[in-house]
């Protein structure tokens, strides 16, 4: 992983079940140097702290500093300023079901 993102600004597209054994796949690309730029989250937000159906909006998660981009609200479209400057966008949710092929639309409209 690290070699894969070494030097490259990376945005991920992660939920609570982007998981490294015990951590969080964030947590993990931040500690090893990973430049994440970006995070953003689909329904629930990427850690998993939403209850369903909860509209949710841009923040910064407080364990890195690194701003977080709702998927999961009024127009739920990724914009063009929102992957600006971006080399890569790393998509690691476990669900190959009808979310994700919501979450897949939202991110390439």
């Amino acid at each position: 992983m690290v070699t894969f993102a070494s030097g490259e600004k990376v945005g991920v597209l992660v939920n609570h079940t982007s998981v490294v054994g015990d951590r969080h796949l964030v947590d993990v690309m931040f500690t090893k140097g990973i430049d994440v730029r970006k995070i953003f989250a689909p329904e629930h937000g990427f850690r998993g702290s939403y209850d369903a159906g909860e509209l949710e909006g841009n923040e910064t998660d407080p364990a890195t500093g690194i701003p977080v981009i709702s998927l999961y609200h009024e127009s739920s479209q990724v914009k063009t300023k929102d992957i600006e400057g971006l080399d890569v966008v790393v998509f690691d949710i476990q669900d190959a079901g009808v979310r994700f092929l919501l979450t897949s639309q939202l991110c390439t409209t």
